[in-house]
């Protein structure tokens, strides 16, 4: 017999119990990624669900929406993967090396220019 417990708090009780999962399981998230994570929670717990528009509004949206999200969650984090993956092997690559921390730099940099972008328009809506 399960007690009536608001759905936000289930929803964070869940992910707890999933983030413990995973940290059992060795899997660390970046500081970035744990952001869009527990965002993404929040969101289902306010609104059962995410939708891929939902990013680009509200805190999402600040921090670079849905191309945001996508970089941190989908081309960031597996570049700097790769990269550990390669330097654990006995000969390491280091032109693949090169090349990965190349397409990090680039995109963490797009993400960058984003944020400023979106803070500038922002602060023009805002003020006219």
């Amino acid at each position: 017999d399960e007690d009536l417990v608001p759905y936000p708090e289930r929803v964070a009780r869940r992910y707890q119990d999933w983030l413990e999962a995973q940290a059992a399981g060795g899997r660390e998230f970046s500081a970035q990624e744990r952001w869009w994570l527990d965002e993404i929670a929040r969101q289902i717990g306010i609104n059962v669900a995410v939708a891929v528009d939902d990013l680009n509004y509200s805190g999402f949206q600040a921090r670079g929406g849905q191309v945001a999200a996508v970089i941190a969650l989908g081309v960031l984090e597996p570049a700097n993967i790769a990269v550990l993956f390669e330097m654990n092997k006995p000969v390491p690559n280091g032109e693949r090396i090169g090349r990965l921390m190349n397409r990090f730099i680039y995109t963490a940099g797009i993400t960058g220019l984003m944020q400023v972008a979106t803070l500038i328009i922002m602060t023009r809506v805002a003020t006219q």
